[in-house]
């Protein structure tokens, strides 16, 4: 239970009800039931303002849980991130990309759930929070074999779930994708080296598969086959785990 907040006019260690709220306010208990189910229209402004200053001085906040029920949904909205990492969070572009989301879902009065899952994970945890309906949408951010990020895709579009995915290159133009161009940008940076005359250009990456390093791979050889090279394996190397001293490694190895 909530108690209330300091200076409230309830007794402490009580539960504030609609009653309470209603009687600070001066308005029926109806009234105050129309606002925590934000029918806004059935009153003045003034009295909607009156309700809602009683609410914060009681500490009485809406069981959102009964609400979502009555009106299918949750104001939550789901990140769903398939990484194998353990510090999966504090890897930077995933920690700015929950931030992002976090961020215009509290502009919108809207939370966040978390749900992680490993990409080879057999209990399918991922797609829990949309499939048991305690979130309203979800935010996809994978990695691993690329029929399995298909899958899951898959199989969210064909359950009418709304949802959008980073990173992805989908063709289907009715599932939102939000990318960078990662393989232009590969391409890009391969032609400069190319253009200052070095010929053993080398790749290295992740064990596992990012739809990022997918792409950033094919820009590589993009560039390498239109100046006439073909990539070399030897070259090629896909050994780091999720920590940084696997890049330190695999350079070892390329020197």
């Amino acid at each position: 239970p909530v108690s209330p907040r300091a200076g409230s006019p309830l007794p402490p260690h009580r539960r504030p009800t609609l009653r309470d709220v209603a009687a600070l306010a001066g308005v029926s208990v109806q009234t105050v039931s129309n606002v925590t189910r934000e029918q806004f229209d059935l009153m003045t402004p003034a009295t909607r303002e009156r309700v809602e200053k009683a609410m914060r001085d009681v500490g009485y906040h809406p069981n959102l849980t009964a609400r979502g029920l009555r009106r299918s949904r949750t104001q939550t909205l789901g990140i769903l991130v398939l990484d194998e990492a353990p510090s999966f969070l504090a890897d930077p572009p995933t920690a700015l990309l929950v931030a992002g989301v976090g961020d215009v879902a509290r502009d919108s009065d809207y939370g966040v759930l978390i749900q992680p899952e490993r990409p080879l994970a057999e209990h399918g945890a991922l797609l829990r929070p949309l499939l048991e309906g305690r979130v309203d949408a979800a935010a996809l951010l994978m990695s691993g074999d690329g029929l399995l990020r298909e899958r899951y895709v898959e199989e969210l579009r064909s359950i009418g779930a709304i949802f959008t995915v980073f990173d992805e290159v989908i063709e289907d133009p009715n599932v939102l994708a939000v990318r960078s161009k990662e393989r232009e940008a590969a391409r890009a940076l391969t032609e400069l080296l190319l253009a200052r005359g070095h010929e053993r250009i080398a790749f290295v990456a992740a064990r596992l598969p990012w739809p990022v390093v997918e792409q950033r791979h094919l820009g590589y050889r993009d560039a390498l086959r239109a100046a006439g090279r073909e990539p070399h394996p030897d070259h090629e190397l896909f050994e780091a785990t999720w920590q940084a001293e696997g890049g330190r490694l695999m350079a070892a190895k390329l020197l």
